[in-house]
């Protein structure tokens, strides 16, 4: 049996891929090793049963202050040391990092030990982790494709559910009181302020008659509360709405919207992409090197998405954005029409584990 070790921690969007990787690689006779650090997301989830799960302390160190990036370096050599620990106890066939600041001395102690390393990078910017590492990888997986950033790189896009489903076409020529328009809000994990408020603003106006043809579907992530009353103004001003602080069952949710509003971190970018769902994008404006913005543009370049900058962002244009969608559902499929066109049939994580099978085979 072959051995795969995963360095995955911190956010989604570094651990759920892993997940995708190590499920399908499980599937195909692989023995599979989390390996995540302590502090992140890691600690609000169970690793699967068919992971075995270690841990390395560390921190991350970008856009933090300047002395949690001292800690950080500091703490560089200790998790080399302990990667070093772990790759002699488990000796994995092949090592891939997942992407930020665990990559790093991970990455490190697999190519010292001669490991055959591979990086995956969600995003359509290269983060530092895997910039230092990328010279010593026999391969990088890309989620998106990266101008500039060719070398050893192949495009296999991000891992995903396989419990997803393509949109089928909007067979829908009017929205109105019978056939409402579904939106799917996603407020972030633990609220995105600047987007909930904005929605509230927008569907509490009285002067906005065309609420009454929506269907509202609203996460407002964890820290973000709405009153009795608003919601009351809300459910009397529009056809129907709903909100929950998480939606358990995304591919559900996906499957009920027309469109979605919502941040576009790497993975919810590439689910949305892989489903053909139209979007519109509202880029959290403080993600490290401006990333989401990069990736919302992938599809919005392509007009398979709209993108509204926080910045701009506003009750007035959401309400502008709403009501051309409204009257013109032609919009919605045209970008659905786009997506289905673009959209690739494998998925990644059977090109990722196919090729860590190749790679043995070298060795």
């Amino acid at each position: 049996m072959k051995t795969l070790m995963l360095i995955a921690g911190g956010t989604g969007g570094h651990i759920f891929p892993a997940f995708h990787i190590a499920e399908h690689a499980s599937q195909n006779n692989w023995k599979v090793i989390w390996v995540s650090g302590f502090h992140g997301l890691e600690n609000q989830i169970k690793a699967p049963t068919f992971l075995t799960h270690e841990r390395i302390d560390m921190s991350g160190f970008r856009g933090k202050s300047l002395i949690a990036k001292t800690k950080g370096l500091y703490a560089v050599l200790p998790a080399m040391i302990r990667s070093l620990m772990l790759i002699k106890k488990h000796q994995p066939d092949v090592v891939i990092c997942m992407g930020g600041y665990l990559s790093l001395p991970a990455g490190l102690a697999a190519w010292i030990s001669r490991k055959p390393l591979c990086l995956h990078e969600s995003n359509t910017r290269v983060g530092l982790s895997n910039r230092l590492l990328s010279p010593f990888a026999k391969h990088c997986f890309l989620g998106f494709d990266i101008p500039g950033y060719k070398k050893k790189t192949l495009i296999t896009g991000n891992p995903l559910s396989s419990q997803l489903k393509t949109k089928k076409p909007l067979q829908v020529t009017k929205f109105d009181s019978k056939r409402p328009l579904k939106i799917l809000l996603i407020g972030g994990s633990r609220g995105a302020k600047k987007i909930n408020d904005s929605l509230m603003d927008a569907l509490v106006d009285a002067d906005f008659n065309e609420a009454s043809s929506l269907n509202i579907w609203h996460q407002t992530g964890s820290t973000f509360e709405i009153s009795k009353k608003t919601i009351q103004i809300i459910q009397k001003n529009c056809f129907a709405y709903q909100n929950h602080a998480f939606i358990d069952d995304m591919p559900e949710a996906y499957e009920w919207a027309d469109c979605i509003i919502c941040r576009s971190g790497a993975m919810t970018t590439s689910e949305i992409e892989k489903i053909a769902l139209p979007a519109i994008f509202i880029p959290y404006p403080h993600a490290i090197d401006n990333h989401q913005y990069h990736n919302a543009s992938t599809l919005a370049d392509q007009k398979r998405a709209w993108i509204i900058e926080e910045k701009d962002l506003s009750k007035t244009l959401l309400q502008q954005r709403l009501k051309k969608i409204l009257h013109q559902p032609e919009i919605l499929k045209n970008m659905h029409k786009k997506s289905l066109k673009a959209n690739k049939n494998t998925l990644a994580q059977h090109m990722i584990v196919d090729i860590c099978q190749q790679l043995t085979q070298k060795t």
